[in-house]
């Protein structure tokens, strides 16, 4: 069992950062312990973060000498209040050494990982993770803080990614990568990076998020990185013939059964719409992963007006957007012998995830939603 200094130090350092928050670590007597410093990428600066208030900057101390992990009994004593703040301690180094230019205030609860730019005028401070969940929405991401201890900005969530994406890297616990990176000789950047989705045949590639060092305003316009749940219309494949459809409402009884309704195939059906609503997905589906396909028989009036419709059933109301969406739709008059004439077919309504260049492949064949 782990003494309670043990415990003390293995706790000051997942609150640190210093290792992987998720990998539990049990300290040995012999195990360093440091305030380790971050160097910026051309080697001229560093900040040390004093996770560990009674060592100094640049130096280590034994894990057992440290918490008394060697005292065979360790003398009772009340725990000292919860810090508020940690210092950061910007360092510049030089052929005389290193100067200390400017001991930083953070808040300790929103202080995670720590880079200091190459000019030595930034400090760009990530908020810390959760072992169970990804970026939530809302949350800071990244807070920008000058040399002098003022702030510059924050970032959260929402200002650099879609509602869509927030959900999907909450879903799947994915954290931005927070890097530095020149534009040009006198301009850095901050780089939020994530996997794309994995596709098919190609390489796992990341994208990235630009954001501006000196006020934390992002410099990429918000776009789509996952596929984005969406609710769309096509002809049904012929080739399906079984159909289970939900009870046909009792207004609707009469209609479906009108021995003088002319069946038009799905493909013609879908091709003489002149206004095909989009569906909604219905968020309770979403964030169940609920996924798939609605048929909708629909009856047409001689104006093209959809009359009634009746649908195969999908859970989680997605069967009822199709429905919905299918009611208002429109269409040109179906002609029979010279005259209109009331039409009855079919159209396929999909739920499914599409990144961006499906998508306006699905929009391109499909007739203008009117909404």
């Amino acid at each position: 069992m782990l003494r309670r200094f043990e415990i003390a130090a293995l706790l000051i350092l997942l609150s640190a950062g210093q290792i992987a928050a998720c990998s539990m670590k049990n300290l040995d007597p012999n195990d360093l312990v440091e305030n380790t410093p971050v160097y910026s990428a051309n080697g001229r600066f560093c900040v040390v973060v004093r996770w560990q208030e009674g060592i100094a900057d640049f130096t280590s101390v034994q894990a057992g000498v440290f918490f008394h992990m060697d005292d065979p009994a360790p003398a009772e004593h009340e725990d000292p209040p919860p810090r508020k703040t940690v210092i950061a301690a910007l360092y510049e180094t030089g052929t005389s050494g290193r100067r200390l230019v400017a001991e930083i205030p953070l808040d300790i609860n929103k202080t995670g990982q720590v880079l200091v730019a190459d000019s030595g005028r930034y400090l760009v401070v990530g908020t810390p993770r959760s072992c169970f969940s990804g970026v939530i929405a809302g949350e800071t991401l990244v807070t920008i803080y000058d040399s002098d201890g003022s702030q510059k900005g924050s970032l959260t969530v929402d200002d650099a990614f879609t509602p869509s994406d927030v959900l999907q890297l909450t879903m799947h616990r994915i954290d931005p990568d927070i890097q530095l990176r020149h534009e040009s000789q006198d301009r850095e950047v901050v780089i939020l990076s994530m996997p794309r989705p994995r596709e098919e045949g190609k390489e796992l590639r990341n994208e990235e998020r630009r954001v501006d060092i000196a006020t934390a305003a992002p410099l990429d316009p918000k776009r789509d990185i996952y596929p984005v749940p969406r609710g769309y219309a096509t002809p049904a494949d012929p080739r399906l013939v079984t159909r289970v459809y939900d009870p046909t409402p009792t207004r609707c009884g009469t209609v479906f059964a009108d021995p003088g309704l002319v069946r038009i195939d799905s493909t013609s059906l879908f091709a003489r719409a002149v206004r095909g609503s989009l569906p909604e997905f219905p968020s309770v589906a979403v964030k169940a992963r609920i996924r798939g396909n609605v048929r909708v028989e629909v009856v047409v009036s001689e104006n093209g007006d959809v009359l009634c419709t009746r649908n195969t059933p999908l859970p989680f109301g997605l069967d009822r957007a199709a429905a919905d969406a299918a009611s208002r739709w429109k269409f040109r008059p179906f002609i029979v012998s010279g005259h209109p004439a009331k039409a009855v077919g079919e159209i396929v309504f999909h739920f499914q995830d599409l990144d961006e260049e499906a998508w306006q492949e699905v929009l391109r064949h499909s007739p203008p939603s009117g909404e």
